[in-house]
């Protein structure tokens, strides 16, 4: 379970260094009092979501009872636009069927993360595997193999910044990343200025060059699955291929079962 809690530790996906997530710039123009109200709703409407998603609600439980105790007028302009786009955007990732098309969400991923949403999708290949996984997973992989399969035309962005294995993470606070020690690089303050180590941002290369794509792509989830089950069916066949040896028969299993997605 380490590895992939490595991963959650990697998440949540600002667009710009320094800059919230933020598609219509209204942090921009609101006022600290704005942020802060809009904040506390978005606060509430994410809780009476959540409980209909109650492995969800567990990994965040601390992040949203955190920000219950720091939310007041005084917190930055910038510490509030990114925690309103994070609750936001918690609630497009539950959201199953939600392809992103109308309000123009895109699911943000470093390539690093793409042979673990191939394991994740064979860890979820039985229904007893699945609740057994979902229920003591500790990222976002749960709800991003969900998107991808139950919306594949969703489309997906590359970013060397925090993505959305992480936005849902226990280990993600109002203030970043709480184990970053386990990753050379990464920074203590919010917003993390260093968001990939060198280590990371080689093996988002390699599996980049081994799928044909490149860092500005665009794709859909159903073109993804497409890529990995044509061009990187077995892990085997790349020396550096970047998903430990004894996680490689989950990715196989992920990559028979996205066949049908890839179709």
């Amino acid at each position: 379970m380490k590895s992939i809690v490595g991963i959650g530790a990697l998440a949540l996906g600002y667009k710009a260094q320094g800059a919230a997530r933020d598609p219509q710039g209204k942090g921009n123009t609101m006022s600290e009092a704005e942020l802060e109200k809009e904040l506390r709703e978005n606060l509430a409407e994410t809780e009476s979501k959540l409980k209909i998603h109650p492995d969800t609600h567990r990994k965040l439980k601390g992040y949203l009872e955190e920000l219950h105790n720091k939310t007041n007028p005084s917190r930055s302009r910038l510490w509030l636009s990114c925690q309103n786009d994070r609750l936001k955007h918690i609630r497009w990732l539950v959201d199953k069927n939600d392809n992103g098309r109308q309000s123009g969400t895109r699911l943000m991923m470093r390539p690093y993360d793409i042979p673990w949403l191939v394991w994740g999708i064979g860890k979820m290949a039985q229904k007893e595997q699945t609740e057994t996984f979902t229920g003591t997973m500790t990222n976002g992989v749960t709800e991003n193999v969900e998107k991808i399969l139950n919306s594949p035309d969703v489309k997906i962005e590359f970013t060397d910044k925090f993505a959305d294995f992480c936005c849902l993470c226990v280990s993600l606070d109002t203030e970043g990343c709480k184990v970053h020690k386990e990753f050379a690089g990464y920074g203590t303050t919010f917003p993390q200025a260093v968001q990939m180590s060198d280590k990371l941002r080689k093996d988002s290369d390699a599996i980049l060059k081994i799928i044909g794509l490149q860092w500005n792509d665009i794709v859909t989830g159903k073109k993804l699955l497409e890529l990995c089950v044509n061009k990187a069916p077995d892990p085997s066949d790349f020396a550096e291929f970047p998903l430990p040896r004894k996680d490689w028969d989950y990715y196989r299993a992920g990559i028979n079962r996205s066949k049908k997605n890839a179709g």
